[in-house]
């Protein structure tokens, strides 16, 4: 697969809750429930996967979620349930391609003690398949791992964190999660003005 999103889920979600409630406020309206598939789409232009302005797009986006064991639900998107919702699905967008789900929970450690996103954004770093790989941790967390592990490796795909704040460093570029999350969100730029 050229293309791979990793996502923390529980992070996302809980950023598209904070989201949620501060935008309310801000603009004094609901902020309806994030649509998944259109935040994907986003993720992926952000990411440089390459948009098909005649709407034939070739592109295969493979979609990993690494849930906690005991979140098996997203709150603040829809589809919510990982487990029937998520897992297993695909989705078609004319522009950007075939985006392919799969949600992965994480059981315990694969080894030294790390989480499982630092583990698998090393393996996927190294991948020679890979072209471009889209990252979106919790960079509070284990950001530092992943800096680092990105830092370090030579070559691989062209890497892309999504992160909340800008990010400096070797091996990646940066884009802000919190505009992509705005479109799914249904807040337009010009609420904000």
């Amino acid at each position: 697969m050229e293309n791979v999103l990793l996502i923390d889920a529980d992070f996302l979600d809980s950023v598209a809750a904070d989201m949620r409630l501060n935008f309310s406020r801000m603009l004094n309206r609901d902020i309806a429930i994030a649509d998944l598939a259109s935040w994907l789409v986003c993720a992926a232009l952000d990411g440089g996967v390459p948009e098909d302005e005649q709407g034939n797009s070739q592109n295969k986006v493979q979609v990993v979620m690494i849930r906690s064991l005991q979140k098996t639900n997203l709150e603040h998107f829809e589809p919510s349930n990982m487990l029937s919702g998520i897992d297993g699905k695909a989705f078609n967008d004319p522009y950007m391609g075939e985006f392919l789900l799969s949600v992965v929970p994480e059981e315990k450690p694969i080894s030294d003690g790390e989480p499982l996103f630092v583990e698998s954004a090393r393996y996927l770093k190294n991948s020679a398949e890979i072209k471009r790989l889209v990252l979106v941790p919790d960079m509070l967390g284990y950001g530092s791992l992943i800096k680092e592990d990105l830092e370090k490796a030579e070559g691989g795909p062209d890497t892309v964190l999504l992160t909340m704040q800008p990010e400096e460093g070797r091996g990646f570029t940066t884009e802000i999660l919190g505009y992509s999350l705005m479109h799914a969100l249904g807040i337009a730029p010009e609420e904000l003005k």
